[in-house]
This record gives structure tokens, C-alpha cells and sequence, in this order.
């Protein structure tokens, strides 16, 4: 940061090569300077010094890992790319330090043509951060709350809350479609995208990995979103889960009962509030006709009416669907002069334990744990399940210790023999007629308890005495130079770490000189268009006989290095790159 701030030569460098990164710093450095609110010289000191922390690292699976560490990258771009700079030039080379800086750059410089001003993973962050920034973020927040009436602890069982919040996300989603999937350009958190997007070149075909292809991004990105969405989402639409919203929304739940007890009433267009959905720090609105008309629209409403549910407090939903007021089941204060504690008892028992696909997962893998700890007693099915699993893993663990002790037995065999061998007679025989041991004198005795710990405790001491006489010995300046000559990490003299040290600021002050054999192309993915970079078919449960079928009776034509591949046995797997070739098999 300090190389970007008072160095003329790398401000030039990042501008011309970072445009949209080293503006967004400077920008940054403008609002600190002229903060009010901050001391002179404060805000730089700040920014200086300021470094993020507790990154997790990003995983795929968990889509809330992948925004927090893409936000982190495009935020400190151009620091990241320099300290890369200086230890690439710094260590040696085929380091593991090294090759890490180097396939950063790489990465960070990758292009598709030379006099590009947006790099092309830099563009792509900035779509991931901004769909992050506007509904993905919010939403993965909201999962991990706590449900607002059942308390603390709850967080995984909002069943009778998701259905509606899908329309929430549904409705953010709509947003960004809008005009042939372009309404994203009207969202201020897509901003960066935009400009991002004006940065790359055309290059005249989408697999090309020009503008061309980041002005399909994000029409393929909300289309498999929204595809991905329906898919793990459906069911929360069905007739058999949607009753689980009569626990949740006091607004949604009475319009839902007037849908079901009157089919053809008409739903007014009023906007309402849903405060249990707060996120984003403000409270969401929905237009009621709207949100109950795609609540239901995947259900059947006579199966929701004989839902086992509905029909065991069927009296009381019906006074909640033609009561003039908004009656909130876990509200006793809406009740009125009616008693509905039959129905709230229904609502603690049968809707608020049910919790989702996510959390009915980690409840069990916890349970599976606290099973294997403490042994409390679980349902039949389960125990079985958990103990037979805990049979086969001692016996996979039983054979490898029957196993290392036969080899160890064989490899003390073979020396023994052969120096009984070079012995006298004499000597064998007394060796035969010593007593041998009994397997209970070879028993280690275990110390538990009281005596382990104080057994402990003395040992210490020992240590401590034994160092103390060691320090005197030496002598105070001899200690005092071992001591300034060890660092707390790695032990690396004083010496070498100054080396170290100076070797890093002569890179950090040496002018960068980017050179077009630098620019690194970026790989398209066949989603774009492009080419499989690496693509697995693997020979298991007759996937390959049935490859080969399928390319033989479309008449494909594979290539030479396939078929070399598919001639050695060795491999397990077979390697291709021939996109081209194999695409209309659609494989």
C-alpha cells in the first residue's frame, strides 16, 4: 500500500494496467483525506495499516464463503498483486512461496487481448460481489438467524418461514431479468460490473472471452440461478409443506386461509410488512395479491384442506380467515374473547421442530457425534446404524494392528536368527533356559486422575530448574545473544531475517516492467462456449462401454491423443480436450 501512495512509477504502472482498481483506490484515498470526522493524517495511517482478517477459505459448497473472500479480493486488488510482486522477485525460485506469487500474478494478469484495461477475473469479481451485495448475502445472513419468536437456539427451524421468503428472493430475482435480463443495470450495487464491462474488448464471438462474453455472463448466471433455485426450492411450494406457513406471517398466514376457505375471493394489492424477514437493516414489503397468488400456485388447495395439520384445528383457522383483525397465533394479545390454545399447542408440536433440509442434516451429523461420545440412547433405527458403523471402523482399525504387529515380528525375527546363529552352543542353551517374562510384567501400569497431574506438575518443576541452571551457566550476555539471534516462528537468525527484510524492500522500490509476454489468456469455459480446459470420463460401473456406444453411433470423430489414452491400462482415467469434437454428443 505505501509503494501506491508515494511512488510515482507504480501509480503509473496500476493505472494504466488496473484502471478500474487503482481509480477505486484513489477514490477511497479522497474520501479519507477530506473525512471530517478524522484527524490529519488518521485516514492514510488507517488505510495503511488497515489488513483484513479472519478470511475463511472459500468453498464452493457454502456460497456465502465464496462473496466474503471475492469482496476481500477486489477490495485490496492492488496491494495483493504488488506484495505478490516483491515475494516473486524475493525468494527463490520453486519455492512454495514463490509459485504461489507467481501463479497470483498470472492469474491477476490474465487477459484476452493485450491493450485490455479490465482484467478478466477482475470483471468477474465484480459480478460476484455485487450479487452478493444485493440479495445473496442478505439471504445466507437470514438463514443463520434465530427464529424471532421461537428464541435463541433456533436457528434452522423457520419451516413456517422460508415459503414466503422464497418469494422475497423470487421477487429480487424478477428484478434483475427485468428488459431481457438487463434490469441488473439499473441496480446501484452493479455498478462496478457496468464499468467493468466497458473495460473489456470486443472480440467479435462469445468464447472469444471479450465484452462479448461478460454481456452473456449475466443472462447464463441468472438463468441457472433461478433453474438451481426451483430446483432445491419446489418443495417448499407443495401441498404438503406450504400448510407450515399458518405459524408464520400473521398477514400472509389470514390471506392464505381466505384463499383456501374461498377460492374465488379476490386478494387486495395492499403492500404489508414482513418484520420477521428484517435483513439488509430494513424491514421487506410484499403486495399482498402478489405474493399469495405465487405461494399457491404450485399447490393444490383441496389437498392443503385436508391436510392432517389444517384439519386438526380447522374450527379455529376458519375464525382466523373471516375475523376482521389479523390474529397471530403466537401472539395471545390478537386473540380476542376466542381461546386458540389448542391451535398454538398444534403449532409448538407438529410446525415449529420441523426444521430445514440444511439444519435436519447437521442435527443428525451432531447427533451421530454426541452418540459416538456419550452413548445416550437414540431411536432403534439410528442405534443400529451408528453401532454397526462403529463395528466395521474397529475392525478396519483390529486388522491394521494385527497387521503391523505380524511385520514387526518378522522384521525382529530375521536378526535374531541369524546372531543365534553365530553364538556358541553353550551360549544357546543358557539363553533357552532363562525364565521368559509373563505378558502381565510387560503391562504398562495407566495413571489417572490426581496422580497424572501431579506427576505433571513435578515434571515441570524438574524442566524449569533444569533450564534455570542451564541459563546460569552460560552467562547473561551469551544468553542474551542465543536469544536476539532466534526469532519466535521459525528460528531464522537475526541475521538472515534482516537479508530477508532488505531483500523485500529492494524488490518493493525496483520499477515493475510488464512486458506483453505477461499477459496471461484466460481460459473460457464451455458454458461461454469455449473448450473443456480438463475433462474426467472414468471406467467404473460401465460409463465407458457406454461412451464409446454413443460417439460411435453419432459418428464422432475422436482424436489421435484420445485414443492413445483410451489404450493405456494404467490409467484410470481418460483425459480430453476436444470440445469441438464431442460438444453434439452433449455428453
Amino acid at each position: 500500500m505505501t509503494q501506491l501512495l508515494e511512488r510515482e512509477d507504480c501509480q503509473t504502472d496500476a493505472s494504466l494496467t488496473f484502471v478500474q482498481a487503482f481509480e477505486d483506490l484513489m477514490k477511497e484515498v479522497d474520501d479519507v483525506v477530506n473525512d471530517e470526522n478524522l484527524m490529519e493524517d488518521m485516514g492514510i495511517d488507517n488505510l495503511l495499516s488497515g489488513c483484513p482478517t479472519n478470511i475463511k477459505e472459500p468453498n464452493f459448497g457454502r456460497w456465502g464463503t465464496i462473496t466474503a473472500v471475492a469482496r476481500v479480493v477486489k477490495k485490496h486488488w492492488l496491494p495483493l498483486f504488488y506484495m505478490a510482486k516483491n515475494v516473486k522477485e524475493t525468494e527463490k525460485a520453486g519455492c512454495y512461496l514463490q509459485t504461489i506469487a507467481t501463479n497470483l500474478m498470472n492469474l491477476m494478469n490474465s487477459q484476452t487481448a493485450t491493450n485490455q484495461q479490465t482484467p478478466t477475473h477482475y470483471a468477474s469479481l465484480c459480478w460476484i460481489v455485487a450479487f452478493g451485495d444485493y440479495m445473496l448475502d442478505d439471504h445466507m445472513d437470514w438463514v443463520k438467524m434465530n427464529d424471532p419468536s421461537f428464541g435463541p437456539g433456533s436457528y434452522g427451524n423457520i419451516s413456517r418461514l422460508v415459503p414466503t421468503h422464497l418469494f422475497l428472493l423470487q421477487k429480487q430475482l424478477d428484478l434483475l431479468k427485468q428488459n431481457d435480463y438487463t434490469g441488473w443495470r439499473d441496480v446501484p450495487e452493479f455498478a462496478d460490473f457496468a464499468t467493468s464491462e466497458d473495460g473489456v474488448l470486443r472480440r467479435g464471438e462469445v468464447n472469444a472471452g471479450g465484452r462479448e462474453m461478460f454481456e452473456r455472463l449475466p443472462v447464463l448466471f441468472l438463468q441457472r440461478f433461478e433453474n438451481t433455485m426451483k430446483t432445491h426450492t419446489s418443495k417448499w411450494r407443495s401441498s404438503k409443506t406450504l400448510p407450515m406457513i399458518l405459524a408464520g406471517d400473521a398477514v400472509i398466514a389470514k390471506w392464505f386461509l381466505k384463499k383456501l376457505f374461498h377460492n374465488n375471493i379476490t386478494i387486495p394489492d395492499d403492500e404489508v410488512s414482513l418484520p420477521n424477514h428484517y435483513m439488509g437493516g430494513s424491514t421487506p414489503t410484499v403486495k399482498l395479491n402478489e405474493c399469495i397468488t405465487w405461494l399457491v400456485d404450485k399447490a393444490n388447495l383441496e389437498e392443503m384442506l385436508n391436510h392432517r395439520i389444517v384439519q386438526e384445528i380447522i374450527d379455529d383457522l376458519a375464525i382466523i380467515a373471516d375475523a376482521e383483525t389479523v390474529i397471530d397465533l403466537l401472539d395471545r394479545s390478537t386473540w380476542g374473547d376466542h381461546d386458540f390454545s389448542r391451535s398454538e399447542a398444534v403449532i409448538w408440536n407438529e410446525i415449529a421442530p420441523r426444521a430445514a433440509h440444511q439444519q435436519r442434516v447437521e442435527n443428525l451429523v451432531q447427533t451421530a457425534g454426541f452418540l459416538g461420545q456419550t452413548h445416550v440412547e437414540e431411536s432403534r433405527d439410528f442405534k443400529i446404524w451408528a453401532l454397526d458403523s462403529l463395528r466395521k471402523e474397529d475392525e478396519r482399525k483390529r486388522r491394521k494392528q494385527r497387521e503391523r504387529r505380524r511385520r514387526r515380528r518378522e522384521e525382529q525375527a530375521s536378526p535374531q536368527q541369524s546372531q543365534q546363529s553365530q553364538q556358541s552352543p553353550a551360549r544357546q542353551e543358557q539363553q533357552n533356559q532363562q525364565p521368559v517374562k509373563s505378558r502381565k510384567q510387560y503391562k504398562i501400569q495407566k495413571v489417572e486422575g490426581k496422580k497424572r497431574l501431579k506427576l505433571l506438575s513435578q515434571w515441570i518443576d524438574w524442566k524449569v530448574e533444569e533450564i534455570e541452571k542451564a541459563r546460569e551457566s552460560l552467562g547473561e550476555s551469551k544468553m542474551k545473544t542465543i536469544i536476539s539471534n532466534l526469532s519466535r516462528d521459525k528460528k531464522i537468525s537475526t541475521d538472515e531475517k534482516e537479508e530477508k527484510i532488505k531483500q523485500f524492500e529492494t524488490a518493493a522500490n525496483s520499477q515493475h516492467e510488464r512486458t506483453i509476454d505477461a499477459k496471461h489468456l484466460a481460459d473460457i469455459t464451455c458454458w461461454m462456449e469455449g473448450s473443456l480446459v480438463l475433462s474426467y470420463f472414468t471406467k467404473t460401473n460401465g460409463a465407458w462401454d457406454f461412451l464409446l456406444a454413443e460417439i460411435k453411433h453419432r459418428n464422432i470423430k475422436r482424436p489421435n491423443k484420445w485414443e492413445r489414452g483410451a489404450k493405456n491400462k494404467q490409467k484410470k482415467t481418460i483425459r480430453i480436450k476436444e470440445w469441438t469434437d464431442l460438444k453434439e454428443a452433449e455428453l
